[in-house]
């Protein structure tokens, strides 16, 4: 089965945005916006205001973390939608020479055993969105071989 991608850029309507032109390191305001369905002007504020981002700089996963760990305690919602879940470091079980050995899920094996639901992805410096088993990236599938550190489960 092919890992469907789709560009964030599209999804979330970056070219109607004169700042996301004179953008970079902004991944993780797609994820956002793909994630949350916030345009890439509202994601942008969203990001800079409670997850302290600057403009052109990328946005620490610790603040990432720290957030969203607050929001599914206190059930917080944006956009109607809320963070209900985190997984660490979710893992794949594969056999090896007639071993079972867990490996740490790369980002489409991740899209393909959470088919249904919308999860937001950190991998090793780069934030994407999984949405019913698509892939949305602004950098477009180049992410599905990379390990996922943390996903974050979206409701709402």
């Amino acid at each position: 089965m092919n890992i469907i991608c789709r560009s964030a850029k599209e999804v979330i309507k970056a070219s109607e945005s004169i700042k996301a032109s004179s953008e970079r390191n902004d991944c993780f305001v797609y994820a956002l916006g793909t994630s949350f369905d916030l345009n890439y002007d509202e994601a942008h504020a969203v990001v800079k205001t409670t997850f302290k981002r600057g403009d052109r700089i990328g946005t620490k996963s610790s603040m990432v973390d720290s957030i969203f760990t607050g929001m599914i305690n206190s059930g917080m919602k944006l956009n109607s939608k809320r963070v209900t879940d985190r997984m660490d470091k979710p893992t794949s079980v594969y056999i090896n020479s007639g071993k079972e050995v867990a490996r740490a899920m790369q980002v489409g094996s991740f899209a393909k055993k959470y088919s249904v639901g919308t999860y937001l992805i950190l991998v090793a410096s780069h934030a994407l969105t999984i949405r019913d088993g698509i892939v949305i990236d602004n950098n477009n599938d180049r992410s599905v071989k990379s390990r996922v550190k943390r996903a974050y489960m979206i409701e709402g």
